[in-house]
């Protein structure tokens, strides 16, 4: 996942894939990604596989980020992806946080 930050133009729909640095057994864990203007602060957007804003596959997601859900929100943010286990509720694994960047549409 190293340079992971995330970048697009807001009003635009954007795809990533993300591919994981070690091989996890996606299919006994819940993905989530979680995007905040800082740590601590309250989710601005989350993309879940239980939502299907993220799709399962192999040893990577992908995250559809829908055209409609960043009008308005243009500003620098951070993501984390969060694998909770779907058995074993003390399972979870936290990866690093990136930049997540919603560039202002340019309007005329």
């Amino acid at each position: 996942m190293a340079g992971a930050n995330i970048t697009f133009k807001e009003g635009t729909a954007h795809s990533v894939v993300i591919n994981l640095p070690v091989e996890i057994d996606l299919t006994i864990y819940d993905a989530k990604i979680q995007v905040r203007q800082a740590a601590g602060d309250e989710v601005v957007f989350e993309f879940s596989t239980q939502a299907d804003t993220l799709t399962e596959g192999t040893n990577s997601l992908l995250l559809e980020i829908p055209a409609t859900l960043s009008v308005g929100k243009a500003g620098s943010y951070k993501w984390q992806l969060m694998l909770n286990n779907t058995t074993d509720l003390e399972d979870i694994i936290k990866f690093p946080i990136y930049g997540f960047t919603v560039l202002q549409a340019i309007t005329f």
